[in-house]
């Protein structure tokens, strides 16, 4: 139900607010697709610390006209969007020998977690999987994991992230950082 996700996802929005990202991106280049704004703006908060430039596209259409003239350094994109889906998105941008991204590193966001989706998703011509709702520190993982590391400068208060969460271990608290595309 519309309603029930849209409340869902507001939720975990504001349990975002005590995640800070360990580093900082400002000559990184991302896009997200999905056709759902609330997402978009979610992760859009999430990530300005990281001051990366995101830019984002609420469809296929609007994603292949973002990528034929800019170039980035990752592509995050929604499986599940009307008219043509996240494979059949890559594919198109792939095939398009002029798509200046026809390299980049794609990520596939998507709650279809059943057996065997993963290896879809990655047969399909994704770099890698990402579950909704996202987890912020699994985003941030595969944010460092995949951006040219010239482009990455780690923060000082990563070993302060550290500390936190051991205190969090040892007191019982937990942040669930679900961040729900």
């Amino acid at each position: 139900c519309i309603g029930n996700y849209e409340i869902t996802a507001q939720k975990v929005a504001a349990s975002q607010s005590s995640y800070r990202p360990s580093f900082v991106a400002s000559k990184a280049k991302i896009l997200v697709v999905d056709d759902t704004d609330l997402n978009l703006k979610v992760v859009q908060g999430l990530l300005e610390p990281t001051r990366m430039q995101i830019d984002t596209a609420g469809d296929a259409d609007e994603a292949i006209e973002l990528t034929s003239t800019n170039k980035y350094d990752i592509l995050f994109i929604d499986y599940r969007m009307p008219g043509m889906n996240g494979t059949e998105l890559l594919k198109c941008i792939k095939q398009d020998e002029s798509n200046p991204n026809r390299d980049t590193i794609s990520i596939i966001l998507s709650a279809n977690v059943v057996k065997g989706a993963r290896e879809m998703y990655l047969d399909a011509g994704f770099e890698d999987f990402v579950e909704k709702p996202v987890n912020s520190r699994r985003l941030e993982e595969i944010l460092l994991k995949y951006l040219p590391k010239e482009k990455v400068q780690v923060s000082h208060s990563v070993s302060t992230n550290a500390e936190s969460d051991k205190e969090e271990a040892e007191h019982g608290e937990h942040d669930s950082g679900l961040l729900s595309f």
